[in-house]
């Protein structure tokens, strides 16, 4: 039942439980998983009380439910890992501006008594405490996301509007990278085949008529970043059994989840997956040669791929489309 992965925005806040609910799903907490907009959203309706954000607040932080920053600290430590390398931690005393700006929202997201801490200090204590021996996955899932971002565009760059040598390129290049080709990210790829000019990809799409290089590539570096949140649902909360709302006012990452619900979700190893038969078909009539496990070179798991070595790929790949742009 996809209602358990609802995306909402401070627009359209609803609650839906169906009772069609898969059995061996755990039934939703209610809890909310807040990107960095929404949490900063927060803070300023907690801090200047703007009305624009008054309904979103009360909605989430109604008595039965939970408030989960996971989406917001994977943000920052993304921008942690680019602003200052593979030996990144989170520390409080962190004086750039992204960092600082991170730990004063918990602050006041705390003085509200949306977490469970006694203690400021021990709230964030623990955010640290819990997220930096993280950090290696949460960078492989992040870096993974970029690559495969980039793949698509120089695909589409390279091939036009030709879907099977875009997602034949995709493809090639994960398993280059040792990166897995999980369910969603196939997902997404196909959605760019059949609608390139769908609103999720609307700031990275048009490679032929950028005006700044520098704003086209930060673009592209949040379009990559709302695809690895997607994947959170599986590596951080699926592993977990737990399935909450993610909510976001980023109406293009609203629209991508609508539009890539999978026709079901299968549980493995404690790990749920969404599944897409049309997608599955397909790939045994003209891809299988990417996903045959017999053949150890898809056999592919994060655990076989090295922080450093992803990081040397994205920078690379991105250096490649960089000059691949301006060449045209």
């Amino acid at each position: 039942d996809f209602n358990k992965f609802h995306i909402i925005d401070g627009n359209t806040l609803s609650r839906v439980n169906s009772k069609n609910t898969l059995g061996y799903l755990k039934t939703i907490d209610y809890s909310y998983a807040l990107d960095s907009n929404v949490a900063s959203f927060f803070a300023r309706y907690i801090t200047n009380n703007d009305i624009k954000y008054k309904d979103l607040y009360n909605q989430i932080i109604a008595k039965e439910n939970n408030i989960d920053i996971g989406p917001y600290i994977f943000e920052i430590v993304m921008h942690g890992l680019k602003d200052f390398g593979i030996n990144y931690k989170l520390n409080k005393k962190n004086k750039n501006k992204t960092q600082s700006a991170f730990f004063e929202t918990l602050k006041v997201l705390y003085k509200e008594g949306l977490f469970k801490e006694k203690l400021e200090k021990e709230f964030i204590n623990n955010i640290i405490k819990s997220t930096n021996p993280l950090i290696k996955y949460y960078g492989m899932l992040g870096f993974s996301a970029q690559i495969f971002l980039l793949s698509l565009l120089e695909a589409k760059y390279k091939f036009g509007k030709a879907p099977n040598k875009i997602k034949y390129y995709v493809y090639d290049e994960m398993r280059k990278a040792k990166i897995p080709i999980e369910n969603r990210l196939k997902a997404i790829l196909y959605l760019f085949c059949d609608n390139p000019g769908h609103s999720f990809f609307k700031k990275v799409i048009n490679i032929e008529s950028i005006e700044s290089i520098e704003k086209y590539m930060k673009d592209v570096d949040n379009t990559g970043r709302d695809i690895a949140i997607s994947s959170l649902e599986r590596y951080l909360y699926g592993i977990s059994n737990i399935h909450p709302y993610i909510a976001t006012n980023d109406q293009g990452l609203i629209e991508m989840f609508r539009n890539t619900k999978p026709d079901y979700v299968y549980v493995f190893n404690g790990i749920a997956s969404p599944i897409y038969k049309k997608i599955n078909n397909e790939l045994q009539k003209k891809y299988l040669n990417f996903f045959e496990t017999n053949n150890t070179k898809n056999v592919i798991g994060y655990q076989d791929s090295i922080l450093k070595d992803l990081i040397n790929i994205y920078i690379n790949k991105k250096v490649e489309f960089v000059n691949l742009i301006k060449s045209k």
